[in-house]
């Protein structure tokens, strides 16, 4: 009995591997970055939850830095990196306090180039409904 659990896991590792090898070899011959096919199947924000790379999606001063939305009310704002950036929500706005670098640059300039240049590589569009819970 016991000479077959390292022969189950030696098979479910080898398996594993092949299916990886498998994949990698399609997105090569489709001309994609393999990984790239990987991170896209998962989904960014699910694969990276916690990153600290920059994700913003709006300036913070027409749009919400969190998801993109247009700023309908002015009630949801703060002094963060030495600007007062407005938010769609109480959701986004403690997203941001937790992780400011994630969601808010020190100017809007910058802050503009940087949701640009994000919004450029984006994989997936934002999940409102993962900040937006209030």
């Amino acid at each position: 009995m016991n000479s077959i659990f390292p022969t189950y896991r030696f098979a479910s590792v080898l398996g594993l591997l092949l299916a990886l090898i498998g994949v990698s070899l399609t997105a090569y011959a489709q001309g994609a970055d393999p990984v790239q096919q990987l991170v896209k199947a998962k989904g960014v924000q699910k694969a990276l939850p916690f990153s600290s790379l920059f994700q913003g999606r709006g300036d913070g001063v027409t749009t919400c830095p969190v998801t993109g939305e247009k700023i309908t009310n002015k009630k949801f704002k703060a002094d963060i990196l030495g600007r007062t950036v407005l938010f769609c929500c109480h959701g986004c706005l403690k997203a941001a306090k937790q992780t400011p670098g994630k969601f808010i640059k020190a100017t809007v300039a910058e802050q503009q180039s940087a949701v640009k240049s994000f919004l450029a590589r984006a994989t997936q569009a934002a999940d409102e409904a993962e900040f937006c819970n209030e």
